[in-house]
């Protein structure tokens, strides 16, 4: 099954501005995406959030409830 989003996610990643076009560009050609990871709370392996791969090949986390520290992807 493929599930498709258009949304707007933040990263607990280290973030550089989008200020270049080069960058901006990426983030218009975004499509469609599909969930390729679980991210699990490394304590109680809860899912806090899921793991998308877009077409443009970026790696995005959607979060349930707010970017959580101390996770694993699995």
């Amino acid at each position: 099954m493929t599930t498709v989003i258009n949304a707007v996610t933040k990263s607990t990643e280290p973030s550089v501005p989008a200020t270049t076009k080069t960058a901006q560009q990426e983030v218009k050609q975004r499509r469609h995406a599909e969930p390729i990871k679980f991210i699990l709370d490394r304590e109680t392996r809860d899912v806090v959030g899921w793991l998308y791969k877009w077409n443009t090949g970026a790696l995005v986390p959607m979060w349930k409830n707010g970017a959580c520290e101390n996770v694993i992807y699995e």
